[in-house]
C-alpha cells in the first residue's frame, strides 16, 4: 500500500513537470512569434505603396474614436487624486501640493499606464475581433491569394495607428487629468487656478513627459502585436473569435502591469525620476 502510494506520488510529480515544461515550450513559440511578426510589420513598414489611406482610417478610428473614453476616465481621475491628496495630507500643506502631487503622478504613472489599459481594452480587442473574423471568413487566404502580403495589408496599417495615437492620447489624457483636478480644486479647496497650475508646473520636468511617451509607446506596441497575433490564430468560428478576443485584453494587461515596473526602473536609472 504505501509503495502504491509513492508510486502514484511520483507520478502526478512526473505529469506536473511535463506539464510545466509543455506551458514553458509554448509560450517561448508564442514569443519567438510575437517577435518574428513585430520583424515582419517594421520591415515592411518601409517597403514602397504604403498604404497611407489605410493609416489615416485606422488613425481615426483608434486614436480619434479613443479620446472619449480616455477623456471621461482622466478627468475624474484627476478629480479622484486631487480629493485623495487633499484630504490625506490635510495637515501637512496638503492643499498646496496637490497641483504637484497631481501633475507628477498622471504624468509619469497613470497617464502611459491607464491610456495602455484603456486602450488595450478597446482597440486590441477590437483588432483580434476584426482580423478573427477576416480569417474565418478566409478574406487572409484571399489576401494572399491576390499576392500580397497579409501583415503588410493588415497589420502595418493598425499599427503605425497606435503607436502615433498612444502618446497623443497619454498627453490629452494627462490634460484632461489636470482639469478634473483644477475643477476640484477650485471647488472644494478653494484653490486658485495660478495655485494648481503653478504648483503642478514646479513638480514637472522635462524628463518626465518624455517618461510617459516612451512608455505609452512601449504599450502601443504590445498592444498592437498581441491583438493583430491572436487575431491571426483564430481558426474556428465565432467561439473561437470570442476565445482569442478575451485573451487579447487580458494578456496585454499582464504585459502592460509587467512591462511598466521594467520600463520605470530603465527609465529612472537612464532619464531620471
Amino acid at each position: 500500500m504505501k509503495f502504491t502510494f509513492i508510486r502514484e506520488e511520483s507520478l502526478a510529480v512526473k505529469e506536473s513537470g511535463q506539464f510545466f515544461l509543455s506551458k514553458v515550450r509554448e509560450y517561448e513559440h508564442h514569443a519567438g512569434q510575437l517577435a518574428y511578426l513585430f520583424y515582419d510589420t517594421i520591415r515592411l513598414s518601409f517597403h514602397k505603396s504604403f498604404d497611407w489611406y489605410a493609416l489615416l482610417e485606422y488613425l481615426e478610428k483608434n486614436g480619434v474614436q479613443s479620446h472619449g473614453i480616455v477623456m471621461v476616465t482622466f478627468f475624474f481621475l484627476g478629480m479622484v487624486i486631487t480629493i485623495q491628496v487633499a484630504y490625506s495630507s490635510a495637515n501637512f500643506a496638503g492643499a498646496s501640493i496637490v497641483g504637484a502631487a497631481v501633475a507628477s503622478g498622471l504624468v509619469k504613472e497613470f497617464g502611459p499606464l491607464l491610456t495602455g489599459l484603456l486602450v488595450g481594452g478597446r482597440v486590441g480587442a477590437g483588432m483580434t475581433s476584426a482580423i478573427g473574423t477576416m480569417s474565418v471568413t478566409e478574406q487572409i487566404d484571399a489576401i494572399r491569394s491576390l499576392g500580397a502580403n497579409p501583415i503588410k495589408k493588415i497589420v502595418v496599417p493598425r499599427f503605425w495607428s497606435i503607436f502615433i495615437m498612444m502618446p497623443i492620447l497619454t498627453i490629452m489624457g494627462d490634460f484632461w487629468g489636470m482639469i478634473g483636478g483644477l475643477v476640484v480644486a477650485k471647488l472644494n479647496l478653494q484653490l486658485s487656478a495660478f495655485q494648481f497650475m503653478n504648483s503642478a508646473l514646479q513638480a514637472l520636468y522635462l524628463s518626465d513627459i518624455i517618461m510617459g511617451v516612451i512608455k505609452s509607446a512601449f504599450y502601443a506596441i504590445v498592444i498592437s502585436m498581441i491583438g493583430c497575433y491572436n487575431g491571426f490564430n483564430v481558426r474556428h468560428g465565432a467561439e473561437d473569435v470570442g476565445k482569442f478576443t478575451t485573451n487579447t485584453v487580458v494578456t496585454s494587461f499582464i504585459l502592460i502591469m509587467i512591462a511598466d515596473y521594467f520600463l520605470t526602473k530603465l527609465l529612472i536609472i537612464f532619464i531620471g525620476g
